[in-house]
């Protein structure tokens, strides 16, 4: 593991968070360059992410987890769930800007949480453990924020979602276009809309949705 980030990721880093309004501490970008860096380590020996390429990473994936960061609540007891983890994105770069939640990353392949539980310690994410499981196997308290990203479709998401949440629980979806969720399931209420696009234009949606009070008695 590096022990520092160079001054051109650095700048792609700082860059792409200043594009999105959610410019970052130095100490925040250089730990996501040493994330970064790791999984474009990793990323040439196992398949985690489209590319291997740091400053690439950046450009596809830091927008995701900028935003998703930005939208989740500010209480310090939020249990935040995280399927089909891969190469931790968003999950990690979330933990590094948000280090007072607690994510639990629910990923099947070894390797891949092989480097996940590695990218954990190399940056002492202490809210983040990783549960090698397939999402109907494992064993899960009630969530307070759960997303997926690539993993299912944004309705079958939000169908697996809504019985993992806790009353009030919020179930994060990352959609081309809020269009796409024609209706949310019965028991999720769309409460937030937060619209924006990765580097190379790509448009991007993510949509909150919050689980009634009541939802549990319909279930």
């Amino acid at each position: 593991m590096v022990d520092s980030t160079p001054p051109a990721l650095l700048r792609a880093i700082r860059s792409e968070a200043e594009r999105l309004r959610h410019p970052l501490e130095h100490a925040q970008a250089e730990r996501l360059g040493r994330l970064l860096q790791l999984l474009s380590h990793w990323a040439q020996r196992i398949r985690l992410t489209g590319s291997a390429d740091s400053e690439q990473l950046v450009r596809r994936h830091l927008a995701d987890a900028l935003m998703l960061a930005a939208a989740l609540p500010l209480q310090r007891t939020q249990h935040c769930l995280d399927v089909g983890s891969g190469g931790g994105l968003p999950a990690l770069p979330t933990a590094v800007l948000r280090p007072e939640l607690e994510i639990t990353l629910v990923e099947p392949q070894q390797r891949k949480c092989a480097f996940l539980r590695t990218a954990i310690h190399a940056l002492a994410l202490e809210g983040c453990r990783v549960l090698q499981q397939r999402l109907e196997q494992a064993s899960l308290g009630p969530i307070n924020v759960a997303w997926s990203l690539a993993t299912f479709s944004p309705d079958e998401w939000l169908r697996r979602a809504l019985p993992l949440l806790a009353p009030g629980g919020l179930a994060v979806a990352f959609v081309v276009r809020p269009e796409v969720v024609a209706a949310p399931p019965a028991g999720l209420v769309l409460c937030a809309t937060h619209r924006y696009t990765l580097a190379d234009d790509t448009p991007r949606a993510l949509l909150v949705l919050r689980r009634e009070e009541a939802a549990d008695a319909r279930d």
